[in-house]
């Protein structure tokens, strides 16, 4: 279960001086548009939307649908003997929000079963159990996927090596 929260931190090398690597960063992220509930139709230019201060940074990838499964990245650039570190870490709440979900569509899996075959044997309720599970599944592997998607663009905006 402690894989669901995993929030390896993953360093980054490069022989760029740390001014360069933040301001590369800093010409790659948007600033967030939030348009009122509901509506996100903004045009971002840049790969990433977040913020930078110092030398932190917080961003996540930008998406041209509502993907509600794009993990945010925490991160510092370093100063080292041998150019800059950029650590690295991808914020734990998103996985955490989807074990949650994934628990309530479990028990009402369970739930939904258990009135099918008792008292109701309308297919709703069978059907209803039968997709909830495959969902939640389906929604951590993608979250999984955006996050090892996100650290490539991040590694590759950057041209670093992982330490």
């Amino acid at each position: 279960m402690m894989k669901v929260f995993e929030t390896k931190e993953i360093v980054f090398k490069t022989e760029l001086s740390r001014e360069v690597v933040i301001r590369k960063i800093s010409e790659s992220i948007e600033v967030e548009q939030i348009l009122g509930f509901g509506k996100s139709n903004y045009n971002y230019t840049k790969p990433f939307i977040g913020k930078i201060l110092n030398n932190q940074f917080q961003i996540k990838k930008v998406s041209t649908t509502r993907n509600q499964t794009m993990p945010i990245i925490n991160g510092e650039v370093i100063n080292d003997f041998e150019g800059t570190k950029i650590t690295v870490k991808i914020n734990p709440y998103k996985p955490l929000f989807i074990l949650i979900w994934s628990v309530g569509m479990f028990l009402g899996s369970i739930l939904n079963f258990y009135v099918y075959f008792s008292k109701n044997h309308d297919t709703v309720f069978l059907y209803s159990s039968l997709v909830g599970l495959p969902m939640s599944t389906v929604l951590y592997l993608k979250y999984r996927y955006e996050a090892k998607k996100s650290i490539k663009s991040l590694k590759e905006l950057l041209e670093v090596e992982i330490e």
